[in-house]
């Protein structure tokens, strides 16, 4: 019998400290841009919050393009 591990959600992925924020942040809105802008890949609730006051505490330091509209659509 196999068991599967479930994937990561990007939920997941933001609240996990065992990387920098922004490293986070970058690899999760490339994977949404790579997936064609999937919803499935975007922030809510916790997660949400935490990457929003971070992209705007580091707003005036500018973000990449796709950073800026990951966190826009999220």
């Amino acid at each position: 019998m196999r068991t599967h591990k479930a994937a990561v959600t990007s939920n997941e992925a933001v609240l996990d400290g065992g990387r920098p924020i922004e490293e986070r942040i970058d690899r999760l809105a490339r994977a949404w841009v790579e997936d064609g802008r999937a919803r499935d890949h975007l922030v809510t609730g916790t997660a949400f919050h935490a990457v929003y006051c971070w992209y705007l505490r580091h707003r005036p330091e500018g973000h990449a393009p796709s950073r800026a509209a990951f966190v826009t659509a999220s």
